[in-house]
């Protein structure tokens, strides 16, 4: 009597392998890029062939995105650009709160949303405004 007969595992497409290859170009030469050839290379060998390709097609399309994280630099991501609100560039409507200047001795009045400066800023304490 034999004993259970071990599991293959499915065979890599050539397509996928070619694609998570060609998805590692973007990463710096040497010990990352071997690293993670090695690590897609270990994924398609435990999915199913119809899964491969498209984990293949998701790791060439965040290859960017992964040599922006390994490489702890943002110049290849897009950086978010941040507005300001609608009413604040309307220059409607401010929403200004009091802070004390960091060298002491004044307060002056900014906005919370924009960061815009109260265009009547003196060098007093402001009466009405609470802290």
């Amino acid at each position: 009597m034999t004993g259970p007969r071990p599991v293959e595992a499915p065979r890599v497409r050539r397509t996928a392998d070619l694609l998570t290859r060609t998805s590692t170009l973007a990463l710096p030469r040497g010990d990352v890029r071997d690293r993670y050839r090695a690590e897609h290379r270990a994924e398609l060998s435990v999915l199913d062939p119809s899964d491969q390709l498209p984990y293949a097609l998701g790791a060439l399309s965040t290859a960017l995105a992964l040599r922006g994280a390994v490489t702890k630099g943002s110049q290849m991501l897009p950086q978010p650009v941040k507005r300001k609100p609608l009413m604040c560039r309307l220059n409607l409507h401010h929403r200004y709160k009091a802070h004390r200047h960091p060298e002491g001795g004044y307060y002056y009045r900014r906005c919370s949303r924009c960061g815009k400066d109260h265009p009547s800023i003196g060098n007093g304490p402001m009466d009405g405004w609470s802290f």
